[in-house]
């Protein structure tokens, strides 16, 4: 049973971790989502799984190359929730609109189900993520919801 929320999609992207406390890791991603990103780390993290840093974001930034070869470095703010020697669990926590929209359009050129990913990101809006344009809001989904009783 997938417990995850949003579409992993596999993909070898360079990265830069920086945690809360200053500390940077070089790496790349395995996968990624809406949700977070699985990386793997030049070096170990050195972090023990019962000392990450609680509720604070760090920044990880991603070199992205789109379909027509154009490469461009995004950031995103994360959370620190799992580490195993050289690999890193990273929650997503928000972006900046511009990034989001990079984010968003990498994912979808390479998921193997677009339409899915796309009813995720805008039926489930992630908070600290811009809207999607056209998803539904909560009085939206009120109305719909009066109109079924």
């Amino acid at each position: 049973m997938e417990r995850r929320e949003y579409t992993r999609v596999r993909a070898v992207v360079a990265a830069e971790l920086t945690l809360p406390g200053g500390q940077t890791h070089g790496g790349v991603t395995g996968d990624l989502s809406f949700g977070g990103v699985y990386l793997d780390c030049d070096e170990p993290i050195g972090i023990p799984q019962d000392q990450l840093p609680q509720s604070e974001d760090g920044l990880l930034r991603l070199t992205l190359t789109d379909e027509a070869g154009t490469v461009s470095t995004i950031e995103l703010r994360c959370q620190l929730v799992g580490t195993d020697g050289h690999r890193a669990g990273l929650r997503l926590t928000g972006m900046e609109p511009e990034y989001y929209q990079k984010f968003r359009d990498f994912l979808l050129s390479r998921t193997d189900n677009p339409e899915k990913l796309l009813r995720e990101i805008s039926c489930y809006p992630k908070k600290g993520f811009p809207r999607e344009p056209g998803s539904p809001g909560f009085m939206d989904w009120l109305r719909w919801a009066l109109k079924k009783t």
